[in-house]
């Protein structure tokens, strides 16, 4: 709490941010974030956490990619700037937010919440669904919007951000004074049970702790399209096998893939895949019907990946 700069910054490629039942709070400067994504990140996680009292961006990704984004029942309150600026993100799935007085500098919290066009943040699978989202008008009023739109900056803040699983709901919390901070609300507010977790409040459930048990809370993922993490190849099956077996692979990102079959004199006898290949899950059968019993290798090279396995064609 209270610092010039970013909370959490990643300073080299390959990590991991996971945030869960955590307060982030008092950011200031021109800087001042939550989360300062400035190398590729492999996930960005958070569950159950409150952000509140930013000066600028919550969470940015300064032009690098992210694998993953996975925030589910934060409580996000009086940030200056924007909400999200993702950036490039491969998968991107936001639920059950709070969000409270954001953009209050006039920053479209459309474009903060990447809602504007998925594709410009070159999201695979994008889902943002079950939040409150609401600024209160006279917090913007004399919030200049820029030349060329011609609304107020309320219009300019809230522009293409409302949708049908949204609620534009002004919320009371308990106390906003510091000692006695507490950003839980009553059963008269709609996003008090509007959780897709069996109807709990929306945005961070530890300032309802007194209120709810939430040892059955669990994050469900929407039903997406999984992004492998890393490079791998499966073992065939059947092994051994006669004449066909099929062979499972996985790729983090698209990149050419060639899986070639070789006897145990390492002269080749088949090509499998030759084909550049999108991030994903693949399969792929191979029907030895016309080749002797034996053993045989099938290797894969896929970007700087290149892995052997042994299978056996027994008939």
């Amino acid at each position: 709490y209270e610092t010039d700069g970013a909370l959490i910054r990643t300073d080299f490629d390959g990590n991991s941010i996971y945030i869960y039942n955590s307060i982030l709070a008092g950011t200031h400067g021109s800087k001042g974030r939550v989360v300062s994504v400035r190398y590729n990140l492999d996930e960005l996680v958070i569950h159950n956490s409150s952000m509140f009292d930013i000066e600028n961006i919550a969470i940015r990704n300064g032009g690098t990619i992210i694998k993953r984004v996975e925030i589910d029942q934060a409580t996000i309150y009086n940030v200056e700037d924007m909400v999200f600026r993702f950036g490039y993100a491969e998968s991107v799935q936001v639920t059950n937010l709070m969000i409270q007085n954001a953009g209050l500098k006039g920053a479209p919290l459309g474009q903060s919440l990447e809602l504007v066009d998925v594709d410009d943040i070159g999201a695979e699978n994008f889902l943002f669904q079950n939040a409150n989202i609401y600024t209160d008008e006279e917090q913007v009023a004399n919030v200049t919007p820029p030349e060329y739109f011609s609304g107020t900056a309320y219009d300019f803040i809230v522009e293409n951000v409302f949708t049908e699983s949204i609620i534009e709901e002004p919320v009371t919390f308990a106390s906003l004074e510091h000692g006695t901070f507490n950003l839980s609300y009553d059963d008269s507010h709609e996003s008090y049970s509007s959780s897709s977790h069996s109807g709990l409040p929306l945005g961070d459930l530890n300032w309802h702790w007194k209120e709810f048990s939430f040892e059955d809370y669990e994050l469900t993922s929407v039903e997406m399209a999984d992004t492998p993490r890393e490079f791998g190849i499966e073992q065939n099956y059947p092994n051994p096998f006669n004449p066909t077996t099929t062979i499972n692979y996985d790729i983090p990102e698209a990149t050419n893939v060639s899986i070639k079959v070789y006897d145990i004199t390492g002269r080749e006898v088949a090509e499998l895949v030759n084909a550049k290949k999108s991030a994903g899950s693949h399969t792929v059968d191979w029907n030895a019907e016309q080749f002797a019993t034996g053993v045989y290798l099938y290797r894969i090279t896929a970007g700087d990946f290149t892995a052997v396995r042994k299978l056996t064609l027994i008939k």
